[in-house]
């Protein structure tokens, strides 16, 4: 999204701004001050858990058969390629959209051997792929777009089933997208915590889809809201925070090659310098250690500890609990209130992309509990599915054709239950759905599917 790259340039500016004012403003005895405190700040990290290097964040491997890795592999292999994936699929969901099992039954023809590994994938506990973690912000994860690309086939084979009457066949289907969208995230990674929150959204926009195929069949209807009725999506802040703080030690120890700023969002190419580049493959951070795993110069040292401290404090108020919206808040006031000198700090790295990241993890939530007020309306009873940005009952109201439902979404301000294509300039807009489900029209040569906001984390 071009949105994004934007973002990461100036996170990207900033962190380079900040690294500089530290250089600048900071005089060379607190430098010598601040990195003699890395060894009792490590040993913080520890207690809580927090890993600065490879081996402290990795878990030990699953055996196969409780691995769905190979699962996601053989599918990615078996999968159709570029527009043979993706023109399928858009004419399968067009199909859908209109109510025509026949064409889109034909559309999912190409799929039909994708199915078998990833119901094999549905069944096991693990999602482990092997990581070269020394190799640190270098590592790229190719491998979640594929696990998305997977659930979104197996969704309209779930639509399908619903419109043909194989109501057992269409719920089982969403147990499995379900499950597969659990699965995404057991890396200790925000990219795969955020993947998850995408996988999610793609999931319970098929339960909202089934839901409205069956919309005058209480029993159905009943027997899918207790499908995904439960206790709440804690994704879990921890894995990620975990991630995060390996990523930022990795970055900090190793930043004299720039390395680093890749998992800003920096664009691949800085000055010339190729970021993030396989060809040829960086030295692994270890290499440029002690044996104890920790940077020599006072300036690495310093940005490490305080790094470090913000993480450890953040950890501290995240590890027990999945937090609120508005104790997430606290937690990084709290964090920020202990960072030394955070105006000369390399802070910019934690303080400015960690609180959005952190607060996208409540959409999967969202998309469950706008779920469950959609199928209450369709019942005809009242909503007691509750939003998990403020607290409130999911909002509802009629429209002429149909009725809304929707979150406050991430800034918590309640916009009434407008759509973003409704807004004007200078307005928000919230986390709505809307019945009927639009229609799914062609998109024109050059635009991908559109999955009505469910990639939008």
């Amino acid at each position: 999204m071009k949105s994004s790259s934007v973002i990461g340039v100036g996170l990207g500016g900033a962190a380079i701004l900040g690294i500089l004012g530290w250089v600048l403003l900071v005089p060379d005895s607190e430098l010598e001050t601040i990195s003699k405190r890395l060894p009792v700040v490590v040993a913080e990290s520890a207690r809580l858990g927090l890993p600065i290097t490879a081996a402290e964040l990795t878990g030990p491997k699953p055996p196969p058969e409780h691995n769905a890795a190979s699962d996601f592999q053989l599918f990615a292999a078996l999968a159709p390629k570029d527009r043979g994936f993706h023109g399928p699929l858009e004419s399968a969901q067009m199909s859908l959209s209109q109510l025509d099992p026949k064409s889109a039954s034909k559309h999912l023809a190409p799929f039909a051997k994708c199915f078998s590994p990833l119901e094999r994938a549905a069944e096991k506990p693990r999602l482990w792929f092997s990581r070269e973690w020394d190799m640190g912000p270098h590592m790229l994860f190719p491998e979640y777009s594929t696990i998305k690309d997977g659930i979104k086939v197996v969704c309209p084979r779930a639509r399908l089933r619903a419109l043909e009457g194989d109501v057992g066949g269409s719920l089982a289907d969403l147990r499995r997208v379900a499950k597969l969208s659990e699965l995404v995230g057991q890396d200790p990674s925000f990219i795969a915590g955020l993947t998850r929150v995408g996988a999610y959204g793609i999931t319970f926009e098929g339960v909202r889809a089934v839901a409205a195929i069956w919309h005058k069949h209480p029993d159905r209807l009943l027997a899918l809201r207790n499908q995904i009725d439960g206790p709440p999506l804690a994704l879990g802040l921890y894995p990620g925070l975990r991630g995060e703080a390996f990523m930022a030690a990795t970055t900090l120890r190793n930043f004299g090659k720039f390395g680093g700023l890749a998992i800003l969002g920096v664009p691949r190419k800085i000055f010339g310098f190729e970021v993030g580049s396989r060809a040829e493959p960086p030295t692994p951070v270890a290499s440029e250690l002690r044996k104890d795993g920790l940077p020599e110069g006072d300036f690495e040292r310093a940005n490490l500890v305080q790094a470090l401290e913000y993480f450890n404090r953040l950890a501290e108020a995240t590890k027990d609990a999945d937090p609120s919206p508005a104790e997430l808040d606290s937690a990084y006031n709290l964090a920020e209130s202990h960072l030394g000198n955070p105006d000369a700090l390399q802070n910019t790295y934690a303080t400015t992309t960690l609180p959005v990241r952190f607060g996208s993890y409540f959409k999967a939530e969202m998309h469950r509990q706008v779920s469950l007020a959609f199928i209450d309306v369709l019942l005809g009873r009242p909503i007691t599915a509750r939003d998990p940005y403020d607290g409130q009952l999911i909002r509802y109201r009629k429209t002429v054709d149909g009725f809304r439902v929707w979150s406050v979404g991430i800034d918590r301000t309640n916009d009434g239950g407008k759509l973003r294509q409704e807004r004007v300039s200078g307005e928000g807009s919230d986390e709505v759905v809307a019945y009927p489900l639009p229609k799914k029209f062609p998109p024109k040569p050059d635009q991908r599917p559109d999955y009505r906001g469910a990639d939008d984390f």
